[in-house]
Parts: C-alpha cells; structure tokens; sequence
C-alpha cells in the first residue's frame, strides 16, 4: 500500500471538488429564497440520495429496515415542505435545498469512492 502523491490528490479533487461547490452554492442560494428552517431541514434529505447512491455503487446493500429508515426520516422533511408551499419564492429555494441535498450526497459518494479509508495514505 502505497502513499498517495500529489497527482492522485489531484485528482481526486478535480471529481470531487465541483459536487461540493455545486452543493454550497445551491443551499446558498436557497437561502436566498426560503427560510433558514425550510432550506437547513430539507438539505437533510440528502440520505435518500447517499442510501440511493451508494446502493446503486455498491457500496451498501440493500435492506427494507434501512430504506425504510430513510423514509421515515424524509416524512418529516416533507411536512416542512409541505408548510412553505403557499410561497411562490419559498418553493423555488426548497428545490433548490433538495438540488443541494442531492449535490452533497454525490461528494459524499464520491468521496467514498476515490479515497481510501486509511487515511494515512493522504
């Protein structure tokens, strides 16, 4: 096992860099357009994409107590959603959390999937 040099850093960060921008800027600018609340709740959702991504990856295996673990955790999230639906605006920046909720799912898979787990490689 081998150490990694700058150009495996390299590129690790050139695939995993633009999810992490594209997430802050979107729950930035969801920001702009819902309440804290709304936006910070529904970025939570992101395990249904990481539970999603990483069983498609196979980086997890796929079981009913753990989807439905997610589900359960997303129903609330949709009641927030749900709160905020009158507000023309407010639905536009709670997109906008579940594009960002999407985005940090995919650095976090992303993550997982080109770096090792011993971090004293880096």
């Amino acid at each position: 096992v081998r150490h990694w040099n700058h150009r495996k850093h390299f590129l690790a960060a050139l695939f995993i860099a633009p999810a992490m921008f594209f997430a802050d800027w979107a729950f930035n600018a969801a920001l702009l357009n819902t309440s804290v609340a709304s936006a910070s709740v529904l970025v939570s959702i992101q395990s249904v994409f990481v539970y999603s991504m990483a069983v498609l990856a196979r980086l997890e295996l796929y079981s009913h107590w753990k989807l439905l673990g997610v589900l359960l955790a997303v129903a609330g999230t949709a009641l927030t959603a749900i709160h905020d639906i009158e507000d023309v605006d407010s639905v536009k920046g709670d997109v906008l959390a579940v594009l960002a909720a999407a985005a940090y799912a995919t650095y976090t898979i992303q993550v997982r999937l080109f770096c090792p787990d011993n971090e004293e490689l880096y």
